[in-house]
């Protein structure tokens, strides 16, 4: 009879890499709530709360796929995929603007999530941790 313990698969760079960005995009969406917050004057106040309630929602779904993606659960690729292609379009519709500082990251954070949650790694130890 064997005590042992089930081993868990180890996690390859790209999916670590996939984590990382996504807790940072939730991070930022924490900060662009409290700047939101924190911005808000009396003539546009309901705009400052739903804008800010917005990004925290986000924010927190983003926390908890990463989450999930860390503890190997395969359900948690497809909303971080959906997040990112969703980042990707709003950077693109952007790209004419002066606003470049903040879509050019945008768009370089969000291709490299992409890329890393799709990685034939990530997807292979996904399948086979749950």
């Amino acid at each position: 009879m064997s005590d042992a313990a089930p081993t868990r698969p180890r996690r390859p760079a790209s999916l670590l890499l996939a984590v990382a960005l996504t807790s940072l995009e939730a991070v930022a969406m924490l900060v662009l709530t409290v700047v939101e917050l924190a911005s808000v004057d009396s003539s546009r106040i309901q705009v400052a709360v739903t804008t800010g309630a917005f990004f925290l929602i986000v924010s927190g779904a983003l926390a908890f796929c990463a989450r999930g993606l860390w503890r190997l659960h395969s359900w948690a690729r497809s909303p971080i995929v959906v997040a990112q292609l969703i980042a990707v379009l709003t950077a693109w519709s952007f790209r004419d603007v002066a606003a470049s500082t903040v879509t050019l990251p945008l768009a370089a954070v969000s291709l490299l999530a992409l890329i890393a949650v799709l990685h034939p790694a990530t997807n292979r130890v996904l399948d086979d941790g749950v």
